[in-house]
């Protein structure tokens, strides 16, 4: 509900997975600036992913998985520097993945698959030298892989598979 934005700002953790939630997330979930996770994947969300989650200073595990949210990553995602665990799993996004998902140095864990995201790897992303998983497979990706893509020092799983992918 639209008064989610309304909890205790005290609140750290926010899990209402597989809660057979129907409807949008509203935008003043942003207000939420003490949420360390938050889960409210496997239900039936649909709309954008709010960009207001950009305002969560503290979130280091997003989990909006198996919905039917659609649009675009939002950028201001990127300005989460504490994001450990980003899973947008199963839903519609499209679009490119953004370049600044590169810059965000605590990411280790990039859950993207079956989406519609298209456009190219952006190489910004080869820059994350402590990626342990990355699944951007089952989405619309082509072209060739970015140079610098073997940088995954400590990557333990990358799967690219079923995209329009070459070299």
């Amino acid at each position: 509900p639209s008064l989610a934005g309304n909890l205790s700002l005290s609140l750290e953790e926010l899990n209402m997975r597989s809660c057979e939630i129907h409807g949008k997330i509203p935008n003043g979930i942003g207000n939420l600036t003490s949420l360390r996770l938050m889960s409210i994947s496997d239900n039936n969300l649909v709309g954008l992913v709010p960009d207001t989650l950009g305002r969560l200073p503290k979130i280091q595990e997003l989990y909006l998985f198996n919905n039917r949210l659609q649009g675009s990553i939002p950028i201001d995602l990127c300005q989460v520097r504490s994001l450990g665990n980003l899973y947008l799993s199963a839903n519609r996004i499209s679009g490119p993945i953004p370049n600044c998902l590169g810059n965000m140095t605590s990411l280790r864990d990039a859950k993207l698959d079956n989406n519609k995201l298209s456009s190219t790897i952006p190489m910004e992303l080869c820059d994350m030298r402590d990626l342990v998983y990355l699944d951007i497979s089952s989405n619309e990706l082509h072209r060739s892989l970015p140079v610098g893509f073997g940088n995954f020092k400590i990557a333990t799983f990358i799967d690219l598979s079923n995209n329009q992918l070459s070299g």
